[in-house]
């Protein structure tokens, strides 16, 4: 019984071993493609060892290499019989359109698979069609609110669903600003701020801000003179630098909270911004909790910032590496935590 099971197992592992390792592009690439714009390539593999993949687009003259365009890897590809997996490959904004390509000048996507740790050449698809990349699209920037309701009562949150277009990776945000005075726009402050960074790139794409407003907001009700709230949108580069905007001219209504609302719920109005911080993180809606202490903690659990006060509504992290941290708000009215990257 003991040598009938060796044998099979023996069987099984010579059959495995001696499989027709092999790797193909499965997806129908449909041309043309523009420049600046991401290529998914759906591929299938069948290997007998953990393995590497790279998929990756060539300029030829006919077959014969010029440089390289773009291509993206697969550290572990895992052994296994018709293995499926895509790579999104992003075409470079400066490639050459391939109508403006001479004599025999095409492109040409391959893919390979390679053994580990040598990467010495296991199999590959080398398919004959070429790739037609045309000249990029040119994309107007934008932000809009696409809806948000009617009013929101405070120590609650306010959902703010957006739309936006942007060529690049950058930054969103939503901020509820208290104005007045002079002219209606002037700020006075901060009630709630959020910001989605990285946003990535792509033509009206789609999302929505949860924006918590703090227990002890006026209600718009109680406002005096030209004092207003307005909810805004903005999309930024991922430098920071201001693209589009959107701006409402309708002052929001936030509506007062039921009598005996649990001062508890000043912890949900708490907000941090800008993150990723550079300087200083400032903390909104943090002046009215009772006994606070900030700290932050390091992805080691290290506590390395705790403070029992604030300067001018921010802490100091310009000390601080580069990376990811836990703010950590803690007061008699409950705890909260943050998360933020430090640039």
């Amino acid at each position: 019984m003991k040598k009938q099971l060796l044998f099979l197992l023996l069987c099984a592992f010579i059959s495995f071993n001696g499989m027709a390792q092999s790797i193909t592009i499965t997806s129908v690439i449909s041309n043309p493609i523009p420049v600046g714009t991401v290529l998914k390539v759906d591929y299938k593999y069948t290997v007998a060892t953990d393995s590497y993949i790279f998929c990756g687009i060539n300029l030829l003259n006919d077959w014969t290499y010029i440089s390289y365009v773009g291509g993206q890897g697969l550290d572990l590809a895992v052994a296994g019989t018709d293995v499926t997996g895509s790579f999104n490959i992003t075409i470079p904004s400066g490639t050459t359109p391939t109508a403006n390509l001479t004599g025999l000048q095409n492109y040409k996507i391959a893919i390979e698979l390679k053994s580990l740790p040598t990467y010495t050449w296991i199999a590959g698809d080398y398919p004959a069609t070429q790739l037609n990349f045309t000249a990029a699209t040119a994309v107007t920037p934008a932000i809009s609110v696409t809806s948000i309701p009617a009013s929101t009562q405070v120590g609650t949150d306010l959902i703010v669903n957006y739309k936006y277009t942007a060529a690049s990776a950058g930054k969103v945000s939503a901020a509820v600003t208290k104005n007045g005075g002079v002219n209606p726009w002037d700020y006075i402050s901060t009630v709630g701020y959020v910001e989605l960074d990285p946003a990535s790139a792509g033509t009206d794409v789609t999302g929505a801000f949860t924006v918590a407003i703090p227990a002890e907001t006026t209600p718009t009700s109680a406002l005096t003179g030209n004092e207003n709230y307005r909810v805004t949108l903005e999309l930024k580069d991922a430098g920071g630098n201001w693209l589009s905007g959107d701006y409402s001219t309708v002052n929001y209504n936030f509506t007062a909270a039921p009598l005996g609302l649990d001062k508890k719920n000043l912890i949900n109005g708490l907000s941090v911004y800008p993150n990723p911080a550079t300087d200083v993180l400032k903390i909104a809606n943090a002046n009215n909790l009772s006994n606070p202490l900030f700290s932050i903690v390091d992805v080691l659990g290290k506590t390395v910032v705790r403070s029992k006060a604030l300067n001018n509504s921010a802490i100091d992290v310009s000390s601080l590496s580069s990376g990811v941290y836990v703010l950590s708000v803690s007061s008699e009215e409950g705890e909260k935590n943050f998360k933020f990257y430090k640039k």
